[in-house]
């Protein structure tokens, strides 16, 4: 008889146990994720986190709740938002980079995008015309935004061709300036041109010689 009541007993304990724990009365006393993951009849009930999978941790419920949570609305960054450079971005085959010209060859680094799904970018920066690294007359003349400058090696040359004793010294930048400007005037030398051919100003001091049809017409 003994050995009956105390069977019953133990039975009932189990019983009152299972019943709080699936109404949650049980769960509440875990105070950390990882306490009520680790029990089998607890839920970590929260609000979704942008790591994958993740959940915050709000409380501790029985697994049968549901409990309804107002959770705020999140803005994740994506894998390659992640990124903080042109290098780490490109080298992520789902990624590619934003950005606009640095004027030497690359870009600058604006951010990270899923391929097909960065912003569309206004570069205004405008790079400046270097037209000195163009060499020879037809090189110069060909570049967008130059004009050839010419000077006389020889001033006692006397060949017959015109301008055949003129020789293209460099590429300026811009339009010829055949007049000077409203400025100081410059003590340099103005340099001798034969016919065909003017002085030509930059930064207000002769630079050499065009050739008079690179004079911007009145």
């Amino acid at each position: 008889m003994h050995k009956i009541l105390f069977l019953s007993l133990a039975l009932t304990l189990v019983a009152c146990g299972d019943s709080a724990l699936s109404s949650g009365g049980s769960c509440d006393v875990h105070k950390t994720a990882a306490d009520c993951t680790a029990d089998t009849a607890c839920k970590v009930s929260g609000c979704p986190t942008c790591t994958q999978g993740g959940v915050s941790f709000d409380a501790c419920v029985a697994k049968s709740a549901n409990p309804v949570i107002a959770c705020p609305a999140i803005a994740c960054a994506s894998q390659c938002q992640l990124h903080t450079n042109t290098p780490s971005c490109v080298a992520d085959t789902t990624c590619e980079a934003s950005g606009c010209s640095d004027c030497k060859g690359g870009t600058t680094f604006n951010g990270c995008y899923e391929k097909g799904a960065g912003p569309d970018i206004v570069c205004a920066n405008v790079c400046p015309i270097d037209c000195a690294q163009n060499i020879g007359e037809a090189t110069c003349n060909a570049a967008t935004g130059c004009h050839s400058v010419f000077n006389k090696p020889d001033p006692s040359c006397k060949c017959t061709g015109v301008g055949c004793c003129m020789q293209c010294s460099s590429c300026g930048n811009g339009s010829a300036v055949c007049e000077m400007q409203n400025a100081p005037p410059c003590f340099a030398p103005p340099p001798v041109c034969d016919a065909g051919f003017v002085v030509s100003y930059g930064s207000q001091c002769p630079e050499g010689c065009v050739r008079a049809t690179e004079c911007p017409q009145k």
